[in-house]
């Protein structure tokens, strides 16, 4: 799915507008809504999480650089919002660290991440081949199931990759295959007993 330019500047200008009310909510500094309670301020730093970066999330499509910097985003401000308060209560400075998180994955993405691992990760190809064709590791059965939860969590950062809305891709997912076999299997098994 390809944006019209008005259309992708809308995402981004809600990004932008996202994380000004986070920061008005965090300063308690509402026009003519002084005093907030600490559940609707707490949601001014939650906004990075919620709002902000899904909006950009949805641009199709991104360059890699910024879809690198955004599934790491999406992954360390949800951890960012839960672990600082653990260190301080100043819901400004949580605000900040979450803003310096989602700046530092951009950094990441347009310097270092290019042609990294977890981008090797999120576009490796489904199938079980995947699995059959590595060595084995030294963490025997842990250490593959360990590579499978963390194959399926990059893969789980970008759902439908750009195939939304009916667009479907030539190859069918393992999930698809599987089901297919499935079918099969039991299709020549009702056959059989039919015969």
């Amino acid at each position: 799915m390809v944006m019209k330019g008005w259309l992708r500047n809308v995402f981004r200008g809600q990004a932008v507008l996202c994380a000004f009310v986070g920061a008005l909510l965090v300063y308690d500094a509402v026009p003519f809504f002084p005093n907030q309670e600490l559940y609707i301020r707490v949601l001014g730093y939650w906004s990075w999480w919620l709002f902000t970066v899904p909006s950009l999330r949805s641009i199709k499509p991104l360059a890699k650089e910024e879809k690198t910097a955004l599934d790491i985003a999406f992954l360390a401000t949800l951890v960012a919002s839960v672990a600082t308060p653990i260190f301080t209560k100043d819901l400004p400075t949580i605000w900040w660290v979450d803003f310096a998180v989602v700046a530092a994955s951009y950094a990441y993405g347009y310097t270092l991440g290019k042609g990294s691992a977890l981008e090797a990760a999120i576009e490796e190809t489904d199938g079980e081949s995947d699995f059959d064709s590595r060595p084995p590791t030294t963490g025997g059965a842990f250490g593959e199931s360990l590579f499978r939860a963390a194959k399926f969590a990059g893969k789980a950062l970008d759902v439908g990759g750009g195939q939304e809305r009916g667009v479907r891709s030539e190859e069918a997912t393992a999930l698809e295959k599987r089901l297919e076999e499935a079918i099969e299997r039991k299709a020549s098994t009702a056959e059989e007993s039919d015969d």
